[in-house]
């Protein structure tokens, strides 16, 4: 007998059981961040009305690539729901490095559904200069207000809080998971 499944929102969903019902976005060249104290998309994923419609849902988000700096300044990664900050990761303490590798990951959870749904995030990043150095979480941002009955889109920003012509960041990969 087969598995049941049933569609939703363009997802195809084989049962109640924990699984990821879409591999959502994916880097699909690499995303250069070059001095800007502008804050540029580096990873987007539309998320249809109501797709995150239950407090069961939840995502990770990815990135990785290289980052540059002669210490004159820090970088912020912001996760969003579409303008709506949930968690900012932001380096700490760079000296002079030269594509060093990094990596910064995030996990949602859908806490309330709705014209009002909620959603919290943890984050952990992590770059290596001479010694591992890490991403500190923007603890202000508990938990943020989103209408999750409307389209949306998760993603990924990057800034620097200074502008120097030797700051840069190079996004090679990245994905952003939906689970139920």
């Amino acid at each position: 007998m087969g598995t049941k499944c049933k569609y939703k929102n363009g997802f195809q969903i084989f049962s109640s059981d924990p699984q990821m019902i879409s591999t959502a976005g994916n880097v699909l060249s690499n995303q250069r961040v070059h001095t800007s104290i502008v804050e540029t998309p580096v990873l987007t994923e539309t998320v249809y009305a109501d797709t995150l419609d239950a407090t069961s849902m939840c995502f990770d988000a990815f990135i990785a690539g290289e980052i540059s700096s002669t210490g004159a300044g820090d970088v912020t990664l912001t996760l969003r729901y579409g303008t709506t900050d949930i968690l900012a990761l932001v380096t700490a303490s760079l000296a002079n490095i030269d594509d060093a590798p990094f990596k910064a990951e995030w996990t949602g959870h859908i806490l309330t559904s709705g014209a009002t749904g909620k959603i919290v995030a943890s984050a952990f990043g992590t770059f290596f200069q001479t010694t591992p150095m890490y991403f500190a979480a923007d603890t202000a941002l508990t938990g943020s207000t989103v209408a999750l009955t409307a389209d949306g889109s998760l993603n990924i920003t990057a800034h620097w809080d200074e502008s120097s012509a030797d700051d840069d960041i190079i996004v090679t990969h990245g994905w952003i998971e939906l689970f139920n």
